[in-house]
């Protein structure tokens, strides 16, 4: 494979899109149909404020009238429409300030991705969307730092947010132009005033798919569905899908690249479904009512309504028969050199090790296992998610042996444990009798291992749900405390953040080579197939650019 030779795109070139919504379960009941109306000059425009509304402040005084003429009082008519106009501004200028705190709060919990280049070509692609969509709204578009959660959405104001992860999954310029429009129609259609507030029931239904299954498939579900419990019904997901290819094609982007958005959220729904799948957990369809429409549905709908309807709609200036802007290369140049991932706070993993960078030590991860990253430690599941090995680091006081620090400190009931040696450090592995653990009472594998140069004290605890007299997977338990070592130079440079690349295939590129060398570890194949638009089985044509991690 080669790296492409001419990858520095400018900001000018024509911009693109495409939508990233996902399958949430939550209740939902929705009655309602639309239909979309076209004219050149106004598209369902939506108006706060009355143009013709003065600011009260603004009103020139009246006049002082000469001695001996008497001044007419206005009618109390007027004054009540006066009043009312006040009011009606008052209201306006109230929920504006109420709409940026919450743009503030927003940025506040998530932060702003600090690439200002990105920043600014997504802005100017959703301008350009914004332009077609009729709307007297000034849209802000901002790309968040959720660590790395899938997030696309639009809040009251014309705030509209997209993640990071959002924009690597997607492939091209068309696709984010679509995306962008199917949020822009969700604030000029007004679906924001019919909005569901369902965010606690999701919240609970994601934190137990996110306990029960081995990806991120509940943080997923939780990530979206939480939006500060902004929901919309189908049939708003559905007239925001083509209100979005319409507004994508009058910017000059080819509405194929809608079709492929749709096609990524199916592909989404599948990786995710197999994984949850793989895990032993079964999520029937009739158990919860999707507020977003099934891509079964949703994806024919809108290729319908591209074939029959859009092009009627639309002028001859910005018919889809000149509309060719995919911008695909200068999407992917854009993309090149950002972070792919969570910021890790505690943990990384890269391949089968198990790295922290902030205190220094490795692990092997054991294999088909997955690592969750923490505030205060980590933690290592397996696949069935019955078994769990937590990692945590606590300081040393008083060069406190580590029995008594077992005991004492971290009030560890130790039923059995010997002193020895890990990695050239001073260690007490034994067996604990919880009363309280995770799966309630039961044995558990620990071990606490101390570096006095640092005033630090390791600490390993293994443990499972069937584990009620003995230790199912004390072999794991223990392979794992004993690749426990200190980090070399060679080990930092692997800690490293990982960036997304840009390279071109040749003739010899498959996606198993590239997963092979891809430091991603669990599931590399089908993550990178996703990040390419070639889930689940495509392999790459040749000259076509690729994302791959570094």
């Amino acid at each position: 494979m080669k790296k492409p030779s001419n990858l520095k795109l400018a900001l000018k070139c024509p911009l693109f899109f495409c939508l990233v919504s996902v399958y949430i379960f939550v209740p939902f009941t929705v009655k309602s149909s639309i239909a979309l109306a076209y004219t050149k000059t106004d598209l369902l425009s939506v108006s706060l404020v009355s143009s013709s509304t003065k600011d009260p402040e603004e009103v020139e005084p009246e006049e002082v009238e000469p001695k001996g003429e008497r001044s007419e009082a206005l009618p109390d008519s007027q004054n009540e429409e006066v009043k009312q106009q006040a009011k009606k501004l008052s209201r306006t200028e109230r929920e504006k300030k109420k709409n940026a705190e919450a743009h503030a709060e927003v940025l506040g919990k998530y932060g702003v991705y600090p690439d200002k280049e990105l920043q600014a070509y997504v802005n100017e692609v959703g301008q350009k969307v914004a332009a077609q969509a009729g709307s007297e709204t000034e849209f802000v578009f901002t790309v968040v730092d959720d660590n790395y959660g899938f997030r696309a959405e639009t809040r009251p104001g014309g705030y509209i947010y997209i993640s990071l992860k959002a924009l690597h999954l997607m492939t091209s310029e068309a696709e984010l132009a679509f995306v962008l429009g199917h949020e822009i129609a969700h604030n000029t259609q007004n679906h924001l005033t019919r909005r569901k507030a369902t965010g606690s029931i999701l919240s609970v239904l994601s934190q137990l798919v996110a306990v029960m299954t081995r990806n991120d498939f509940g943080l997923l579900t939780q990530d979206l569905g939480s939006k500060l419990a902004i929901r919309y019904g189908q049939n708003d997901e559905l007239e925001a899908d083509r209100f979005g290819a319409l507004y994508m094609s009058r910017a000059g982007y080819r509405p194929e690249g809608a079709n492929r958005g749709n096609q990524m959220l199916k592909s989404i729904e599948r990786f995710q479904i197999l994984k949850t799948h793989r895990a032993g957990i079964k999520i029937p369809e009739s158990s919860a009512v999707r507020t977003h429409p099934p891509n079964w549905r949703r994806g024919p709908k809108l290729s319908q309504f591209i074939d029959d309807e859009l092009e009627q709609m639309l002028s001859p200036v910005n018919d889809t028969k000149y509309s060719s802007v995919e911008n695909e290369a200068i999407y992917l140049s854009m993309l090149e050199g950002t972070r792919y991932g969570k910021k890790n706070r505690f943990g990384l993993v890269r391949k089968n090790t198990l790295y922290f960078p902030v205190h220094g030590f490795k692990l092997k991860v054991p294999q088909e296992w997955e690592y969750k990253d923490g505030r205060g430690g980590g933690i290592l599941v397996n696949g069935s998610r019955d078994s769990f090995v937590k990692v945590g680091v606590y300081p040393l006081s008083n060069q406190a042996d580590l029995k008594a620090f077992a005991e004492d400190e971290l009030k560890i009931e130790v039923r059995e444990a010997t002193e020895l040696t890990i990695s050239n450090r001073p260690a007490y592995l034994g067996i604990a009798d919880q009363s309280s653990g995770f799966f309630g009472s039961g044995p558990a594998r620990f071990v606490l291992i101390k570096d006095s140069s640092n005033q630090k004290v390791f600490v390993l605890g293994g443990y499972g749900k069937n584990d009620l007299r003995k230790i199912k997977d004390d072999r794991t338990y223990i392979s794992t405390i004993f690749s426990f070592d200190f980090m070399t130079l060679n080990d930092y440079r692997k800690a490293k953040p990982l960036k997304i690349k840009i390279i071109e295939a040749d003739q010899q590129t498959t996606m198993k080579s590239l997963a092979a060398a891809s430091p991603i570890g669990l599931d590399a194949l089908d993550e990178l197939r996703l990040l390419n638009g070639l889930y689940p089985a495509t392999e790459p044509r040749s000259e076509q650019l690729l994302k791959i991690i570094e």
